[in-house]
């Protein structure tokens, strides 16, 4: 499990090649701590970023990491741990999960989009570095996030099918934020930005549950849970911001408050339903504690 660490030792092959695999130092066991696994997780992807990017490069790539919550790559470490899996391959895939949510908020920040000056309460990405820094910043993160989890030292073909459910996540980003700006029929219109939420914003967090559980050799059903889990929670989160961001009609308000209650009640049955199925509860009880304080900010319940 992850602990209070020295530092990462990182393996070269001696052909070809740069090997990534950290290795944390761990000390006697405690109780899983959120705040010591995030420091854990934001100094494992600057070691990785030394490795995958140069300067500047590296600079940009970094700054566009700091100053979130990490809630993401923490839920994939949770369930990974709930399930008593490799916590050192699951870092790994954690600093993926951040770096394609990072990669997002960038793109998210650009003037072709929602042209942002602020992110994390810092100027954004592209009003520091200018916005062909952030356009390339954005393409390294993805690539980067590859890269990192293409080298976990699992089974192939778990690797295989990992790296493809990353993709699809991509790929169901980016409809989101296609579909995003579209102009909805009046009629459709709440359900359409129902699905385009599930997509955006649902994406991630269903896949850091789902591969946090396929590391740890979770089976199909409880993997396929705690995966439904994470997408009912992203979809929460990003409802409440909407909530309390949004400008929209007392009509769609009203729905997407009940809509999100609904959400909610799913969320804790799930929850219920899981807590007798997993190794241990303290790490996934953790993250929702961390999750719930985070999303109060939002508007959650």
């Amino acid at each position: 499990m992850f602990r209070r660490t020295a530092g990462f030792c990182v393996e070269r092959p001696a052909i070809g090649g740069t090997s990534l695999i950290f290795k944390p130092e761990t000390p006697p066991e405690h109780s899983w701590n959120i705040n010591e696994t995030r420091d854990f997780l934001e100094r494992a992807w600057t070691e990785a970023l030394r490795q995958v990017s140069s300067a500047p490069v590296t600079e940009m790539m970094r700054y566009a990491l700091t100053g979130g919550k990490c809630l993401r790559g923490l839920l994939l470490l949770a369930v990974t741990e709930s399930c008593n899996g490799s916590m050192a391959d699951a870092c790994r895939a954690a600093i993926s999960i951040e770096m394609l949510h990072a990669a997002s908020l960038v793109v998210d920040d650009l003037p072709a989009l929602d042209n942002a000056s602020v992110r994390r309460n810092a100027p954004s990405l592209h009003s520091r570095f200018g916005e062909r820094a952030g356009i390339l910043t954005a393409h390294a993160l993805v690539a980067a996030a590859f890269q990192v989890i293409s080298e976990i030292p699992d089974e192939p073909e778990r690797v295989l099918r990992i790296t493809g459910l990353l993709a699809a996540a991509i790929g169901r980003m980016a409809n989101g934020e296609l579909l995003g700006p579209v102009q909805w029929d009046p009629a459709e219109s709440i359900a359409s930005k129902a699905r385009v939420r599930a997509l955006k914003t649902g994406a991630l967090f269903e896949l850091a549950a789902s591969i946090g559980a396929l590391l740890a050799g979770a089976g199909p059903a409880l993997t396929a849970d705690l995966a439904k889990l994470g997408l009912h929670l992203g979809v929460c989160y990003q409802v409440a911001d909407d909530l309390r961001d949004d400008v929209m009609s007392d009509h769609e308000r009203d729905w997407l408050f009940k809509e999100n209650l609904r959400n909610w009640r799913d969320c804790d049955r799930l929850l219920h339903s899981l807590r007798s199925r997993l190794t241990r509860q303290v790490p996934l009880e953790e993250w929702m504690s961390e999750f719930r304080t985070a999303g109060s900010e939002a508007g959650l319940p």
